[in-house]
C-alpha cells in the first residue's frame, strides 16, 4: 500500500543514490535500537542526533523511528521489568496507559518524577542495544542488494510497458502532397500525373 510505499522507498532508493549497503543497514540497526528506548517522546531527537553524529541517513533512520512506535510500547514493560530485577528495584504500579499518557505530557517530568525506574530501564535497554543493532545489520545487509534490483527491474518493466504505446502512437501525415508517386507511376496513373506536376518546370522553379 501507500504507507509500505513510503517507509520502504526511503531505503530502497539509497543504492542508486551512492549509499552503500553497509551504511544503509547500520542506520536500520541503529533506528530500530533508538526507536525501542523505554522512553516516551525523545526517539525523534535521539534519531536526528545519531544520524548527525555517526553519518547515517536522516529519511531512513526517521523512517524506522516512526513505524516502530508500536514496538516501543510493547517492549516498554518488559524492559522496566528488567531494570528491576537488574538492580532490585520495587515493582512499578503504573499502568501502560498512565505512563504513556504522563510521557507524552511531560517527558522531562516523568524522568523526574520515575527518575530511578527510568534510569533502570534504560539501563536494561542499552544492555539489549547492541544486539538489536547487529541482529538487525546482518539480517538487512544481504537483503538490501537483492530488494534494490527488485525494485529497479519492477520500475524498468514499466518503463517497458509504456514504450509501445509511445511507439504505436500514429505519426503525423507527410507534408507532402504526392507521397511515394514516383515509385507508383508506372501502375497508377493519377500518381504519374501527380509526379509529372512535382516535376514541372515551374514547381523546380518554385
Amino acid at each position: 500500500g501507500s504507507l509500505r510505499s513510503r517507509i520502504a522507498a526511503p531505503v530502497l532508493e539509497q543504492p542508486t543514490q551512492g549509499l552503500s549497503a553497509d551504511t544503509i543497514a547500520l542506520t536500520i540497526g541503529v533506528g530500530l535500537a533508538i526507536a525501542v528506548i523505554p522512553v516516551i517522546g525523545v526517539t525523534t531527537i535521539l534519531s536526528i542526533l545519531a544520524a548527525w553524529a555517526f553519518r547515517l541517513n536522516h529519511p531512513i533512520i526517521q523512517a524506522i523511528n516512526w513505524t516502530s512506535a508500536p514496538l516501543q510500547l510493547l517492549l516498554l514493560f518488559p524492559f522496566i521489568r528488567m531494570g528491576e530485577r537488574l538492580f532490585g528495584a520495587p515493582r512499578l504500579t503504573l499502568s501502560l496507559d498512565e505512563l504513556v499518557a504522563m510521557g507524552k505530557a511531560d517527558p522531562v517530568g516523568t524522568i523526574s518524577l520515575l527518575g530511578a525506574t527510568v534510569a533502570h530501564a534504560v539501563a536494561a535497554w542499552m544492555l539489549v542495544v547492541p544486539f538489536v543493532i547487529a541482529g538487525s545489520y546482518f539480517i538487512a545487509r544481504p537483503l538490501l542488494p537483492a530488494a534494490a534490483r527488485v525494485r529497479s527491474i519492477h520500475s524498468s518493466t514499466r518503463v517497458a510497458d509504456w514504450l509501445p504505446i509511445r511507439a504505436a502512437s500514429p505519426s503525423r501525415p507527410s507534408s507532402s502532397p504526392c507521397p511515394d508517386a514516383k515509385a507508383r507511376s508506372s501502375v497508377d496513373g493519377s500518381a504519374a500525373r501527380c509526379f509529372a506536376r512535382s516535376s514541372s518546370p515551374d514547381r523546380l522553379n518554385d
